[in-house]
């Protein structure tokens, strides 16, 4: 074959693969987008960025109250509202039947929120015009874990610029909360984009979501089916690291990467109990009567776990000093419920029953309010 022959073959050639991996490649795009277009018509996934629309109704419903007392609970998923018997609703009967003055309760709660990610809306809150805060401080928050996982940075567009000096002197980039983050998001927030970046937070996680979905069409392209079994193990390899066998508790390592420090025990300079004095002498210069309030912790089965749990004392007892010499009123919940009473292992309280956590829980903090009215 002649030089020119052998040239005009391989371009023929060429020509050809191109042509076949190009109509591959977008048949494969096609396949794939199909399959990723039910992603397309799921419900908005939840961000921090919906606590907003919390807050506002909160407002519309503190500015209804007329003459009543607006009680503002804040926390994280042990105040869940959407649970069969919320804390909050047990909250509510206990103070009606104690004869407490009338009263407004309202909540803002969010999965893993700490006065450390609760400092970015601390003017937020105030602008509701509660009578009286009355918020959450839960063990397992104040660890490197828990801090790190539930910062929540992008609502630090929300801090006043006011605040940057005394902000950005505590710890809080252990949480994510940086000054440039911070500037981001404020900017943000001064050009209206939140929703905007709602909408990329959605995308972003409706784009983690996909993968098992594009996986599993390219898997049925190729006839090669793993993903179900992959997910199988991963699942079971999961419960077998984080939960005690054959029981919804957590296992003694994930419980120790939870509560580290908590249990080793710390002082008033722990950098996420500054945080907290800081929030509380806000609030109570403010007028707002902060009570806190240390949320159940499942010590009858972490003793099962033969865990040291003799820092914890010293822990509740920094706490306290804490939140008194910031003027709040502290009170001491940590060891109420009984194992039992825990609905899971993430020391959520149980909601069935008359004696249930959560019911236990509500009235226990309804008590606490009512023997602090007025204070």
């Amino acid at each position: 074959m002649s030089g020119r022959a052998r040239f005009f073959a391989r371009a023929a050639w060429r020509a050809v693969a191109f042509t076949l991996s190009a109509a591959f490649g977008a048949w494969l795009v096609l396949r794939l987008s199909v399959s990723a277009l039910p992603l397309v018509t799921q419900p908005r996934n939840a961000t921090s960025l919906d606590l907003l629309p919390r807050v506002e109704q909160v407002r519309k419903t503190f500015r209804r109250a007329g003459r009543a007392e607006r009680i503002l609970l804040v926390g994280d998923s042990v105040l869940n509202t959407g649970t069969p018997s919320p804390v909050p609703n047990a909250v509510q009967r206990g103070l009606l039947r104690s004869g407490h003055s009338p009263f407004v309760l309202s909540t803002v709660w969010w999965p893993g929120w700490s006065p450390t990610s609760e400092y970015s809306m601390g003017d937020d809150l105030l602008a509701l015009n509660p009578d009286r805060i009355v918020f959450e401080v839960n063990p397992k928050a104040l660890g490197a874990n828990a801090l790190s996982t539930f910062g929540y940075p992008e609502l630090s567009g929300h801090l006043a610029l006011r605040r940057y000096p005394e902000a950005f002197s505590l710890a809080l980039s252990q949480a994510g909360i940086t000054l440039n983050r911070a500037l981001f998001y404020r900017a943000l927030l001064a050009a209206g984009l939140e929703p905007v970046l709602a909408l990329a937070l959605d995308v972003q996680a409706k784009l983690f979501l996909a993968r098992d979905t594009l996986e599993a069409a390219v898997e049925r392209a190729t006839d090669v089916y793993t993903l179900p079994l992959r997910k199988t193990e991963g699942a079971l390899n999961l419960l077998a690291t984080t939960l005690v066998p054959g029981r919804f508790r957590a296992n003694r390592s994930s419980t120790l990467v939870a509560f580290d420090a908590v249990f080793g025990g710390v002082d008033e300079r722990y950098p996420p109990l500054v945080t907290l004095g800081v929030l509380v002498r806000r609030f109570a210069a403010a007028g707002k009567r902060p009570l806190v309030w240390v949320a159940p912790t499942n010590v009858d089965h972490y003793r099962t776990l033969d865990l040291d749990l003799r820092g914890l004392p010293r822990t509740i007892a920094a706490m306290r000093t804490v939140v008194e010499r910031n003027g709040g009123t502290f009170v001491d919940l940590h060891e109420i419920l009984r194992d039992a009473q825990f609905g899971d292992s993430g020391d959520h309280p149980s909601c069935e029953g008359p004696a249930s956590g959560a019911a236990v829980l509500g009235a226990s903090i309804a008590s606490a309010i009512h023997a602090s009215e007025g204070r």
